[in-house]
């Protein structure tokens, strides 16, 4: 082989790795999804609140399973909890009916509004809808 075909075959090979490389992080997705966060990205983060008041209030969509607010002497009001797969609370819920308690241990979908309140840095929901996931 020559030096000329050689090169040439160097070449071939340097720009397809760079291809590669390009095409793999132009396919890459931007936005992984975390699942267990305490403030999805539908709701404010801690971060925008001052103490445990924040100024937007904001209609959110979440899924994860209902359970009894497992801590009674911090929260007052608000008598379930939101949590994912793995037990991390999502949000405390409240509602202003029996549909919270109808759905206990069940995954679900709720809909609702985020109050402008944090407990331990988690969201408060007043529930509005809940649908069966």
């Amino acid at each position: 082989m020559g030096v000329k075909k050689l090169l040439n075959i160097f070449v071939a090979i340097s720009v397809t790795f760079i291809l590669f490389i390009v095409g793999f992080f132009a396919l890459t997705p931007k936005d992984i999804e975390v699942s267990g966060l305490k403030n999805p990205d539908n709701l404010v983060a801690d971060s925008e609140c001052v103490g445990n008041a924040c100024e937007v209030e904001s209609s959110v969509s979440m899924t994860g399973v209902v359970e009894i607010v497992s801590d009674n002497e911090v929260v007052t009001k608000q008598t379930h909890q939101l949590e994912d797969d793995s037990g991390v609370i999502l949000a405390y819920l409240q509602a202003n009916d029996d549909k919270l308690k109808l759905v206990e241990g069940m995954g679900v979908e709720i809909k609702g509004v985020r109050l402008s309140l944090l407990i331990e840095g988690v969201p408060v929901i007043e529930v509005e809808e809940v649908r069966f996931k």
